[in-house]
């Protein structure tokens, strides 16, 4: 027997069996926004970049947040660990917003950061 996503029983009820499941995922999606730096320049080899992210997980996985800086060609230049303990630039312990501090590499450039969630 195949699924079908929209049944007779819902159709009769007029609920829409899609519409459904995209709010039971969207609602359980784990993700991070809201990310920000507290600097965009700094003294090459020698300031530190703090880093922030809201991360949003309502079902409560286990997750892990990394930054991950690449210059301008696409090449990873270092990746740092985010830490939701109030000690890392993210406000209080445990209160969904995590925070990191990069150091800026020893060359001047334009460099990108993205956050890779890991659950």
């Amino acid at each position: 027997m195949r699924k079908l996503w929209l049944t007779r029983d819902g159709a009769a009820h007029g609920v829409d069996d899609v519409v459904q499941r995209a709010i039971q995922w969207i609602t359980t999606l784990t993700y991070a926004h809201n990310t920000a730096l507290d600097r965009y320049y700094a003294r090459p080899g020698v300031d530190s970049v703090r880093i922030t992210t809201v991360l949003t997980n309502p079902m409560h996985h286990t997750a892990a947040l990394s930054a991950i800086v690449t210059d301008n060609l696409g090449g990873v230049r270092d990746s740092v660990l985010f830490y939701n303990d109030g000690l890392h630039g993210d406000g209080s312990g445990g209160d969904s917003v995590w925070g990191c501090r990069v150091r800026a590499p020893s060359d001047e450039g334009i460099y990108d950061v993205s956050i890779r969630l890991m659950i």
